[in-house]
């Protein structure tokens, strides 16, 4: 797909994972209120296969930095930063920050409340059900939950927002004064998720049952897809935030064309028509070399992988297969 944007390799990237932004009130951020972090121990007072599993990942280690030492003392020199566990960039995505005072100070890695929502307003409703509860009355809990601020595994679209917009830096300054890097390059969503899946809900309520169920292929389908679509949508998130015509907006240029061939390659086997039409309107996207038209995008492609999230009919998505087998093959 020809994209009159410039197409930039070589890009230089550095090692510290990325730190993300909440992007014009579009979908849920990360930019949490510290004050309302229970801290991840009391989630472990329930879910303790999820505790376990959450201990041996990535996200639980971004509280120890010793590997990238060197590469984390540069960019806070860069930035004047003194600390990156207190009142800094780097716990927005880095750790879990708590409020204390007037701080936020970071109190582990990236954990429950960095992806589900801080749980102080929803944890009762979540963890008290009344004995003999029924369905209806299960229902209004969750409803009510997720208006408290819970960030549930049926809300794909918001629980996939946390992975974005830590896994793209919407930071011009950040990366081009300081140099830290442009975000996880070929960001693939399932990939992602399965790599921190901790699907034990049922498990936990059989003794002996350990299994952490993997989701099955309708699921992943959607997951798929709607990841190609944010991937898209967060690159012009990028594209927008920026101002000059340095470091950090080349990167987007190359990210955003990267994403959108990934998309166009997914619509030619799937046709998705509002999806489609968007990727005709992105062509023209830095004619003149203006990208003011790319935050309105980013939005009514926002709109379009919500309503996807929760309405598309995964078995009619069978052409979707032929790419997860592609994906998952043997390099």
């Amino acid at each position: 797909m020809k994209l009159c944007f410039i197409y930039i390799i070589g890009l230089f990237v550095l090692v510290l994972p990325a730190i993300g932004n909440a992007q014009n009130g579009a979908m849920h951020s990360l930019w949490h209120d510290g004050s309302k972090i229970v801290t991840p121990r009391e989630c472990e007072s329930c879910h303790h296969k999820e505790y376990a599993l959450w201990m041996g990942t990535a996200h639980a280690r971004h509280a120890k930095v010793d590997d990238n030492y060197d590469t984390a003392e540069y960019i806070k020199s860069r930035m004047g930063v003194l600390s990156m566990n207190s009142n800094s960039l780097c716990v927005k995505c880095h750790y879990t920050g708590m409020g204390v005072g007037e701080r936020t100070v970071a109190i582990t890695g990236v954990s429950c409340e960095s992806c589900h929502g801080p749980a102080k307003d929803w944890l009762d409703l979540h963890n008290t059900i009344r004995p003999n509860e029924n369905e209806a009355e299960r229902e209004t809990r969750r409803k009510l939950s997720i208006a408290k601020g819970m960030v549930r595994p049926t809300e794909l679209y918001q629980l996939a927002s946390s992975c974005f917009e830590c896994h793209t830096v919407p930071e011009e300054d950040l990366v081009n004064r300081g140099g830290h890097n442009t975000g996880t390059r070929d960001f693939e969503l399932l990939s992602a998720m399965e790599e921190i899946r901790h699907n034990f809900l049922h498990a936990g309520f059989a003794a002996g049952n350990v299994e952490n169920s993997a989701p099955n292929m309708y699921r992943r389908r959607i997951i798929f897809v709607l990841g190609r679509m944010m991937d898209v949508e967060f690159s012009l998130r990028g594209l927008a935030e920026s101002t000059t015509d340095g470091r950090y907006r080349k990167a987007m240029r190359k990210r955003l064309y990267d994403a959108v061939v990934r998309l166009d390659a997914l619509c030619k086997i799937e046709y998705f028509p509002e999806v489609a039409g968007l990727l005709a309107e992105i062509e023209k996207l830095g004619e003149g070399g203006s990208y003011g038209e790319a935050s309105g995008l980013a939005d009514r492609l926002c709109n379009v992988a919500k309503r996807f999230s929760i309405a598309a009919d995964a078995r009619s998505l069978e052409g979707v297969d032929k790419l997860l087998l592609s994906q998952n093959s043997p390099k």
